[in-house]
């Protein structure tokens, strides 16, 4: 996982059992959620895509970085609705 993703999830405060270790695509899933709808490589642009159910994108280079991105999104937003 790329060393940003991982420090933005740790200031995010993203769910993990163990803080000395880096979450795998499976805590990534299920920290998603709902929010989750599929994970696929994109050949065309040569990385990993996470896409939401409302359809929203979210690459990396890595299947973890891509649902680190959707992630980080969704955290991002619930934050937003919940400060107004």
């Amino acid at each position: 996982m790329d060393t940003r993703f991982l420090a933005q999830l740790r200031l995010a405060e993203f769910p993990q059992r163990n803080l000395d270790t880096v979450p795998t695509c499976a805590d990534l899933i299920e920290g998603c959620g709902a929010a989750l709808q599929r994970v696929e490589w994109n050949r065309p642009a040569t990385e990993w895509t996470a896409y939401s159910r409302d359809g929203s994108a979210y690459g990396g280079q890595t299947p973890e970085d891509a649902l680190a991105n959707l992630w980080l999104a969704t955290h991002r937003q619930f934050d937003r609705e919940t400060i107004l």
